[in-house]
């Protein structure tokens, strides 16, 4: 979505209506002649101005809103930002460039949707990994616990617990718990004291 020439389209559409203040006129047409939105890599509005007097036309225009804005010089420009999503916002508001803050808003709705789904993949990917590899030093205990003849000298809730495992390797330790009717926390210390005698 290019919210620049959705912010631009709009505000040529209501240009020629009357401003109620000159601030907004002036903020107007120099948001059309040089500003800049993007939502790519975080929130940011620019206007790129000629000179240093108008820079400072644009952060005082600015500032009568509320809005906080900062100037760099880029390629012998004065350019005018201010970042955020909220401030961008704002400044979007300002303008009058409704559909554009409505679709800000959706971006931003969607990139956290896409964040916390991405954060929730990590998280199951991260605990079947380590559902894994406990589950192999598991298995590994156990076969070497039988392979020295001791696994049948263990505690009747030791061998009960390795032969859940064996017999389902895949198994979360939730699901093995409700096989066994134990609690988790239970299950796990069983299987942790099969390995620690196995080493």
């Amino acid at each position: 979505m290019n919210l620049t020439k959705l912010v631009k389209n709009e505000l040529v559409r209501s240009f020629s209506s009357s401003f109620r203040s000159k601030e907004k006129a002036f903020l107007c047409a120099a948001f059309l002649w040089s500003g800049t939105v993007s939502s790519l890599h975080g929130y940011h509005l620019e206007f790129k101005v000629g000179d240093e007097d108008l820079a400072e036309e644009v952060i005082k225009c600015l500032k009568k809103y509320g809005i906080e804005a900062k100037a760099i010089t880029h390629q012998k420009k004065r350019v005018v930002y201010v970042k955020g999503a909220e401030k961008v916002s704002d400044v979007l508001v300002v303008l009058g460039a409704s559909k554009a803050v409505l679709a800000l808003h959706e971006t931003i709705v969607l990139k956290n949707v896409r964040a916390k789904a991405n954060r929730l993949s990590n998280y199951d990917v991260s605990n079947i990994n380590k559902t894994m590899e406990s589950a192999s030093a598991q298995l590994d205990a156990i076969k070497k616990l039988k392979e020295k003849g001791v696994f049948d000298t263990l505690d009747e809730k030791y061998i009960e617990a390795a032969n859940a495992r064996e017999q389902n390797p895949d198994a979360s330790y939730e699901e093995l718990s409700i096989i066994l009717g134990i609690s988790k926390s239970g299950l796990r210390h069983r299987l942790q004291k099969i390995v620690t005698i196995a080493l």
